[in-house]
């Protein structure tokens, strides 16, 4: 099989995935307003911020992730026809990247960075359990 194939299934999850993680963290945003006046461009600033965030807030973001990457999962399942499950597993590297950026460049607590790094891949790669067309060869090695 074409490594090509998988382009269109990793960019669609991906692509909506980020969207719609987006979309999730300005919600909860405005559930969870930050200071009027917050300086994005200092770092002090931020972790002092970050230090006053509620734990619900977190947990809010956790389940964000989570959801956005079984849907990304779920859309790179789809479109590679549910046969091959790479595809799912790229969507989920490929978040997980995205996020690293994000624990490098935003303070954060400890065990938020720990669970959303490691959120990621797996919703991702169980989209293909929940979705994919389960087979003895199920695409790791095409």
């Amino acid at each position: 099989m074409r490594k090509t194939r998988y382009v269109l299934p990793v960019v669609a999850g991906v692509m909506l995935g980020m969207i719609l993680q987006v979309m999730g963290e300005k919600l909860i945003h405005m559930i969870y307003p930050a200071p009027a006046g917050l300086d994005l461009q200092n770092r002090e600033a931020i972790a002092a911020y970050m230090a006053q965030v509620p734990p619900a807030e977190f947990v809010f973001l956790l389940l964000n992730y989570a959801i956005c990457s079984f849907i990304a999962g779920a859309v790179a399942t789809f479109v590679v026809g549910r046969e091959q499950r790479l595809p799912a597993i790229i969507v989920g590297s490929l978040i997980t990247l995205g996020e690293v950026m994000n624990v490098l460049t935003i303070p954060q607590p400890v065990w938020f960075s720990a669970l959303s790094l490691l959120s990621h891949l797996p919703f991702a790669l169980l989209a293909f359990k929940v979705f994919g067309l389960q087979s003895p060869s199920d695409g790791v090695s095409a």
